[in-house]
């Protein structure tokens, strides 16, 4: 099965693409091979299964998988996959968006694993998609190991996708004698996990359109209180003042939720504990199960 990556660092639409390859790997039914485009710098060994098949070069496959615009890139090499199984995974609402590159290809056949029902239901609407529509809410492994003794900081701020309000709640929170580790730059996996597990609360900041926001649920499985302005792909998880708080994507608003948290230690124990149960909802082994059961289901239409 090809997948293929313009890997340009580290996001968390890449850590989903290379879940996938390890969940093919471990399955067995296809041996994965990765193309990556020539405008790609290498990706951290660390990521990918040991004896992952790199390609040079796009080829003929059994199979292929693709994400984002993947599809532009088998389209350059001349594949045809009309007749070949296709596994598109779609992880951002642009995808329903007319004037994306990604609404272009929803009326190619192909299966279609969409990481959250808001994702589904958009590009449903779009009475384009050719082929079946399937929703597998995004996994995450155990991260226990990334947990330290103490919380050396009382918020950690994940802004690297919106970096100037980041930067406005870091302000405010500060004058206000607020500890805080404010990042506003994609960084390597590990690296990210560990700042964040450092802090009592996790601001993290979604884009309106991401599909499934994994750092707020990185931030559950981490025991931090996760703040997520609200953002439709993150509603599955993120329940406002049950298991995290969803203020409006405003820096005083913020500021007064993440104020409140620390002012009410009780009430912050019992949203960790909640939080806990919806992390092992959303564990890697039951996506890789249902991706399991989606492919074999699929696969029957080609034998």
């Amino acid at each position: 099965m090809l997948f293929i990556r313009d890997y340009q660092g580290y996001n968390g639409g890449h850590r989903k693409v290379f879940d996938y390859i390890s969940h093919v790997a471990a399955m067995g039914q296809f041996l994965p091979a990765l193309y990556c485009t020539k405008a790609s710098v290498p990706i951290p060994s660390h990521y990918l299964p040991h004896d992952l098949e790199i390609l040079k070069d796009i080829s003929v496959s059994d199979a292929y998988f693709v994400a984002g615009n993947d599809w532009v890139q088998l389209d350059h090499a001349g594949i045809d996959t009309t007749t070949s199984p296709v596994i598109n995974l779609i992880q951002g609402l642009r995808h329903a968006n007319p004037d994306s590159t990604q609404y272009r290809f929803l009326d190619r056949p192909a299966l279609r694993i969409c990481v959250s029902d808001v994702v589904a239901d958009a590009i449903r609407s779009t009475d384009r998609v050719n082929g079946p529509i399937c929703v597998n809410y995004n996994g995450i492994a155990p991260l226990s190991r990334f947990i330290p003794s103490s919380r050396t900081c009382d918020v950690f701020i994940a802004g690297a996708k919106n970096p100037d309000l980041a930067r406005r709640v870091a302000a405010l929170a500060q004058e206000r004698g607020i500890s805080l580790d404010l990042l506003t730059d994609f960084i390597d996996q590990r690296q990210f996990l560990r700042r964040m597990a450092s802090a009592k609360i996790a601001l993290t900041l979604p884009l309106p359109i991401d599909g499934f926001f994994l750092p707020g649920l990185e931030a559950m499985a981490l025991g931090c209180i996760a703040v997520v302005p609200d953002c439709p792909g993150a509603r599955s998880y993120c329940i406002d003042g049950k298991t995290g708080f969803t203020p409006t994507a405003d820096e005083n608003a913020i500021l007064t939720t993440i104020q409140a948290i620390l002012a009410d230690a009780e009430r912050a124990s019992k949203i960790r504990n909640e939080a806990k149960r919806i992390v092992q909802e959303h564990s890697i082994s039951r996506e890789r199960k249902m991706f399991s059961k989606f492919l074999s289901e699929h696969f029957k239409r080609f034998l």
